[in-house]
Order: structure tokens, then C-alpha cells, then sequence
């Protein structure tokens, strides 16, 4: 919300808090770098998804390649290469022994 009210300052402050506070919630995480991805703030929100791509679902990242808040990051390489690693897990994740 606070970023919707160009807050960006307190935006920010709030994610570190909450980052901290929630460390496991990926739901909660998808959508702080989905609000710093709107600010802008390219590190923050690259930062917050590198922190779940280990647990993002099938489902989370198909949503994520589609999700327009990203749109600000989606051409920066660390964002493809989050993409692109969460991929390959799944991949290997889904293939018999």
C-alpha cells in the first residue's frame, strides 16, 4: 500500500522489516518485490525474489513470468536469471531418477 502512495522511503523500510519478521513466507515476499519491482528499486525487489527461488512452485513462477509488476525488472539479467534457475530446478525436480 505504501508504495501505491509513491511512499517509497517507508515502503522500503517496511520491507526490511518484514523480511525479517516473516523470513519463510513466500507469498509475503513475492509481494514486497512486487511492490519495490513498482518503485523502481531494481536491488530490493531482485534481492527479495532471490531469497524464495529456491521455493517458488510451478505455479508461482509461471505467474511471475506473466505478472505485469515485474514489468519494470523483467529485462534486467538477474531477473531472467532468477527465472531461468527456478526453471532448471523445477526441471530436475520433475525428471525420473
Amino acid at each position: 500500500m505504501l508504495s501505491d502512495l509513491n511512499e517509497g522511503e517507508r515502503a522500503k523500510e517496511w520491507v526490511i522489516r518484514a523480511r525479517l519478521v516473516d523470513p519463510d513466507n513466500i507469498n509475503l515476499h513475492y509481494n514486497l518485490a512486487c511492490s519495490m519491482a513498482a518503485l523502481k528499486e531494481v536491488d530490493m525487489a531482485l534481492d527479495t525474489l532471490s531469497e524464495i527461488a529456491g521455493l517458488l512452485s510451478p505455479g508461482m513462477v509461471s505467474w511471475m513470468e506473466s505478472d505485469n509488476d515485474f514489468d519494470p525488472i523483467r529485462e534486467e539479467p538477474r531477473f531472467k536469471s532468477i527465472v531461468e534457475q527456478v526453471k532448471a530446478r523445477l526441471g530436475k525436480a520433475q525428471r525420473p531418477a
